[in-house]
C-alpha cells in the first residue's frame, strides 16, 4: 500500500518505522493542508497516532483516503496474535487524534499482516492480509467492510483467490 496520499486539500505522509524513546516501529502519519499563506503552499496541520500504540505496530504501513475518510494500516499490530495486524479508519480531521475506529480480521492469526494494503471508498474498505494461511502458508486473503453509519462498519466479508496456493500472498 501507499505511504503517501493526497485527498483534496490534504496530504498524508506515513512513517511506519517512527519510534519513541522506549521502542521502535510504532508508526505515525503526518497531515499537511494546502494553501497556507498562498496557493499551493502546503503546511503541517497535525500528526495521527493511535491510543493503543505498541512497538512494531508499523502504523502507517499503508494509507488510503476518499471523501471524508482516511484508512491507515498497521500490519505489525498485535491484535489477536503477534503481527496479526489492524486497520484504523478516521472521519475527517475530527477523528484523527482518537484512533478509536480499529478494524481487525475476525479470524486473525499470527503473522497475517492484516493492513499490509488498504483502500477506502466512501462506503467500503478493503484490507489485504497477504500472509493469511486459509489456503496454505501465506496464500493470503482480503477483507471487504461496508459502512453502516457515520463511522461504523459491518463485520466484513473475507475473500480468497479461486486458485489460492501457498506463498501467493493474495492481498499484498
Amino acid at each position: 500500500g501507499s505511504r503517501c496520499f493526497i485527498n483534496g486539500d490534504y496530504a498524508f505522509i506515513a512513517s511506519p518505522f517512527w519510534r519513541v524513546i522506549s521502542g521502535s516501529n510504532y508508526g505515525i502519519v503526518w497531515v499537511y493542508g494546502k494553501n497556507f499563506g498562498g496557493t499551493d503552499n502546503w503546511g503541517f496541520i497535525q500528526y495521527i497516532l493511535t491510543k493503543d500504540h505498541t512497538t512494531a505496530s508499523e502504523f502507517g504501513w499503508s494509507l488510503s483516503a476518499d471523501g471524508d475518510y482516511l484508512s491507515v494500516g498497521a500490519r505489525g499490530k498485535d491484535t489477536t496474535a503477534t503481527n496479526s495486524g489492524a486497520m484504523y479508519i478516521y472521519k475527517k480531521l475530527i477523528d484523527y487524534g482518537t484512533g478509536l475506529n480499529k478494524i481487525i480480521a475476525s479470524d486473525g492469526q499470527s503473522a497475517d499482516n492484516f493492513g499490509n494494503s488498504i483502500s477506502v471508498d466512501t462506503n467500503y474498505l478493503i484490507v489485504g492480509a497477504p500472509k493469511e494461511d486459509t489456503q496454505g502458508v501465506e496464500a493470503g486473503a482480503a477483507y471487504i467492510y461496508r459502512r453502516t453509519g457515520t463511522n461504523t462498519w459491518d463485520a466484513g466479508v473475507k475473500l480468497t483467490a479461486p486458485d489460492g496456493v501457498a506463498g501467493a500472498q493474495f492481498g499484498y
